[in-house]
């Protein structure tokens, strides 16, 4: 499996990606009392392939505060 092949499986999921400011893959997905984004990639090891993956959750109004203490 590749980073296409991951991004569409998760776009299939309903979760929107995109490419963050240096380059990372983020996998942003919505509820109803949090947002939950993934960050990955796939790691190569000598004959093996491995999926990375940094999760992170948090909740709207947390995401705003954030958004205004970096002025956006």
């Amino acid at each position: 499996m590749n980073k296409k092949e991951v991004s569409l499986s998760l776009t299939g999921l309903g979760w929107a990606i995109y490419t963050d400011e240096v380059g990372d893959k983020v996998a942003h997905f919505t509820l109803p009392d949090r947002i939950v984004d993934i960050i990955y990639g796939i790691r190569i090891f000598r004959n093996d392939k491995q999926l990375e993956a940094m999760l992170s959750t948090s909740t709207q109004k947390y995401s705003e505060v954030c958004s205004e203490i970096r002025g956006e």
